[in-house]
């Protein structure tokens, strides 16, 4: 069998001809991502106030389609709707984003304790990224009781349900992207419902859950392989006991010539 990390995946090896494919997600820490890490203090020093504060966590660099984010921001602005824009991550792409996005606040590369402070603490998810094969920063933005606002495309696809625990919007479209975090800005009681319905998907994703589901697998591989090998086993011995009479005759027939 071979395993993929997304149903997207899946479906691209299954074009290319490749069988017996199986699901096998990544896992999340769902005790450290929670909505519970909630940080006062920390939306304080942000000076948040009472505006929704939108959070992109990753790598700062181009192929997370920084772009689309930088343009997104910029509609948001222009349409005068309260938020406070927070990017946590680091790369080549810093200096670019800090020039474009003066009103937004970097917090640089965070993991551990701190960065579910970050995520428990925003309150909406977006994420314009259409290289991900997966994207487990959505898992922790689910868990950590978020909505999110992300592309159509790659893992996240398979990940977000639109309406239910976020919004996939067009890939490459900073207008579409800004259409559907408009639609949670503008509506707290459907933030606060759509981040209860990411909570109780990610528990779907905890280590133990994605483990288990792994063994399973793992116990039916081994249960066919030795299904198929038994029946060939099998199939041997009975082929040899039609063929045994047949060279019998054959080995009298040639020593009775021989006489």
């Amino acid at each position: 069998a071979t395993f993929a990390p997304s149903e997207n995946i899946i479906e691209m090896l299954k074009n290319q001809g490749v069988q017996s494919l199986k699901l096998w997600t990544r896992g999340i820490d769902i005790n450290r991502f929670t909505p519970a890490k909630y940080d006062v203090d920390l939306r304080l020093s942000i000076d948040a106030g009472t505006k929704p504060v939108l959070l992109f966590v990753g790598r700062l660099v181009k192929e997370k389609d920084l772009d689309d984010l930088i343009k997104m921001a910029k509609i948001l602005e222009q349409r005068n709707l309260p938020h406070k824009l927070v990017i946590v991550g680091d790369g080549p792409m810093r200096k670019e984003l800090r020039l474009k996005l003066k009103n937004a606040v970097f917090a640089g590369h965070q993991s551990g304790e701190a960065l579910a402070k970050w995520f428990a603490s925003a309150d909406i998810f977006v994420f314009p990224s259409t290289t991900e094969t997966f994207g487990n920063v959505i898992l922790e933005a689910f868990a950590s009781g978020l909505p999110v606002v992300a592309a159509n495309a790659g893992g996240p696809a398979s990940l977000v349900k639109t309406g239910i625990n976020g919004y996939l919007a067009k890939p490459n479209s900073p207008v579409d992207l800004c259409l559907c975090v408009e639609k949670l800005l503008d509506n707290r009681p459907l933030r606060i419902k759509m981040g209860m319905n990411a909570r109780s998907f990610a528990e779907q994703f905890s280590w133990d859950a994605v483990n288990r589901q792994l063994l399973t697998d793992y116990q039916q591989i081994i249960e066919n392989y030795h299904f198929s090998h038994s029946r060939v086993f099998v199939s041997e011995r009975n082929s040899g006991k039609h063929l045994a009479p047949v060279f019998q005759k054959k080995w009298l027939a040639t020593n009775f010539n021989q006489k």
